[in-house]
């Protein structure tokens, strides 16, 4: 995979683990830090690029190269930052912007603005606990611009899914398909897993308007 330059603003709960994420991926990163004592500590993980924020105005970002990031993620826990990042990104002729939210109601808020991808935190921890503990769920489910969507789904024991091939998950419409399967905390062609297991975390891309709620609890009946 090509290395990216990301502009991660605001780190936040979420941004440090993502730093360290992409960051070991290779990504070329740049932090956006108000606060001097978490700056100070991005600024000692290697190969991080760290600025200093004082109240995340378009002029702080410009002056600090946001415009040539080929992908800006909001990750502050505060989500007036996120939503001036995004506009101010935006401005700045970014092409890819992508968010964290506190609750819904954020969330749509943001993909108004123009976000591509917006995520709820706490709405994947519920479900990831869930899925682990309760039955089988999903534990994200992301409605991309397009209206198509990404879906990853964990398969727990006792779980219709246990058993089956990653090719026979169907819903009623066709234009689907399974793009991954995790295990162990190793990414897997779907071809080459003959049956799911208890664990696995299998990923669904659903093709642009063809996936309703209900064609996707199907998968998990």
């Amino acid at each position: 995979m090509a290395s990216k330059r990301i502009s991660i603003v605001g780190t936040g709960s979420v941004g440090e683990a993502l730093i360290r994420e992409a960051s070991a991926r290779g990504h070329k990163i740049t932090a956006f830090e108000s606060d001097p004592k978490k700056a100070e500590h991005l600024a000692r993980l290697k190969g991080i690029q760290v600025i200093r924020l004082r109240e995340t105005s378009l002029e702080e970002l410009r002056d600090g190269g946001v415009a040539s990031a080929s992908l800006v993620l909001a990750t502050s826990d505060d989500d007036e930052q996120n939503m001036r990042t995004i506009t101010y990104s935006l401005d700045l002729g970014v092409s890819r912007v992508g968010s964290i939210a506190a609750d819904e109601e954020h969330r749509e808020i943001f993909q108004r603005l123009g976000a591509e991808s917006v995520i709820v935190p706490a709405r994947i921890v519920a479900e990831r606990l869930c899925g682990l503990f309760l039955s089988t769920s999903v534990v994200y489910d992301i409605v991309l611009n397009d209206g198509s969507r990404i879906a990853q789904i964990i398969v727990n024991e006792g779980s219709s899914l246990c058993g089956t091939s990653p090719s026979s998950i169907g819903l009623v419409e066709e234009d689907h398909w399974v793009i991954d399967v995790m295990r162990n905390e190793r990414h897997y062609p779907p071809t080459s897993i003959d049956t799911l297991a208890p664990g696995d975390l299998v990923t669904v891309f659903l093709a642009r308007q063809r996936a309703t709620n209900a064609e996707l609890s199907a998968m998990l009946q």
